[in-house]
């Protein structure tokens, strides 16, 4: 994750300047992360990258 994070990321997005995870895990067993990212560019210039974050749920059997 770090290094998708500072060199992938960081460079579709113009910059980051620093950034902190928390991976947390349900009751019911489910992994997720929380990120926040203080980015070079303001968050008036990260507006457009709307279709750069994509989200969707998985198929039903799809396995875990």
């Amino acid at each position: 994750m770090t290094d998708y994070i500072n060199k992938i990321f960081a460079r579709k997005i113009g910059g980051i300047r620093e950034w902190s995870w928390v991976m947390e895990v349900q009751n019911r067993g489910s992994p997720h992360i929380h990120t926040v990212l203080w980015t070079v560019k303001p968050g008036e210039g990260l507006a457009h990258l709307n279709d750069l974050f994509v989200a969707r749920m998985p198929a039903v059997d799809d396995p875990l």
